[in-house]
């Protein structure tokens, strides 16, 4: 792509279109040696001004940038509920696409589009319009091998398969291969290794974002936080999820502090994995009990405010992300 360009990227699989994105933003990067700015803008909850705003006002911080906007309702079947929204922005960004900045590049996702859409059609006229087809059964067993070889790891044909006809998404399998090698090491991922993991499969959306929130890597954090989004997790369900696996490294530290082993340690939080033992006893000394306690307070504050006070849930969840990652550096 080329600086004043703008792209629709639509697809029923959020992994392909993120790839595609962090395929712009290094063509982007290796056309200067200055970073562009990166602006996510989301969809589902921009008005008019805000958008006005983001395309005509120039970078403060680098010579050019990209904007992103995350699947906005204005790509569906002409009065469609969803596509209704587009009358408020319709002449705006028809006007843009005449006449886009050249000093960024714009990408809109959205998983299906209405080729009667105005918006879709004008795309179209100027090719901007690109479909990221969910893989073929061949080529998923591919990627999956390739996942597998990239983090140095041999998988036999039968977790291969298995993960192939699993039918989660891409991010699920990315998330899981990363957790098989985690437990792997340098060993062959065989069925009778693996089965047990695979088996036990309800925190695949979740495993990246506790792992960073246990590392206090605040960025992974959001990464691991919009990918949830884009996947659909409900964040009431996210925060539950946080909530348990803070809790058990809570355990974990005071029954290690109590002079338990890490067998005792795994016994009395029934986890079978030692890999995930040792994660949580290395991880513990990070955190204080006073910062496990504020950690708490953050957890309770955000459920609160998920379930009872309409807050934007995402700005929600970034904040607490946030705060439990700087809990104690304030």
């Amino acid at each position: 792509m080329k600086t004043g360009e703008v792209r629709l990227l639509y697809g029923e699989e959020p992994y392909l279109i993120n790839q595609r994105i962090e395929s712009i933003l290094t063509e982007m990067r290796s056309k200067t040696t200055e970073e562009p700015e990166y602006l996510v803008l989301d969809g589902e909850r921009l008005q008019r001004e805000q958008l006005r705003e983001a395309l005509e006002n120039a970078s403060l911080f680098a010579h050019f940038r990209v904007i992103l906007i995350r699947r906005p309702p204005w790509f569906g079947k002409p009065g469609s509920k969803a596509a209704r929204k587009l009358g408020e922005v319709e002449e705006t960004l028809l006007q843009y696409f005449e006449h886009p900045s050249p000093f960024q590049v714009v990408v809109m996702t959205a998983e299906k589009i209405n080729n009667s859409n105005r918006l879709v059609k004008a795309l179209k006229s100027k090719k901007a319009v690109e479909e990221l087809k969910k893989l073929s059964r061949d080529d998923l067993r591919k990627w999956v091998t390739n996942q597998f070889q990239q983090r140095g790891l041999e998988a036999e044909a039968a977790v291969i398969n298995r993960l192939v006809g699993s039918n989660w998404s891409m991010f699920q399998l990315h998330n899981e291969i990363e957790k098989l090698s985690l437990y792997l090491g340098q060993r062959k991922a065989t069925m009778s290794r693996v089965a047990e993991l695979l088996e036990d499969n309800q925190e695949i959306n979740i495993f990246r974002l506790t792992d960073a929130l246990l590392a206090r890597n605040t960025r992974a954090a959001q990464d691991a936080l919009q990918q949830l989004f884009i996947q659909g997790q409900p964040p009431v369900l996210t925060v539950y999820m946080i909530s348990r696996q803070f809790l058990q490294m809570a355990r974990a530290k005071g029954w290690k502090e109590n002079g338990c082993s890490a067998a005792e340690i795994g016994s009395n939080l029934k986890i079978r994995h030692q890999f995930i033992i040792n994660k949580l006893l290395q991880v513990e000394r990070s955190f204080s009990w006073d910062d496990i306690a504020a950690i708490f307070q953050y957890l309770l504050e955000a459920d609160t405010a998920l379930k009872s006070t309409g807050q934007n849930e995402r700005l929600v969840l970034e904040m607490l992300a946030v705060n439990i990652c700087q809990a104690g550096r304030h």
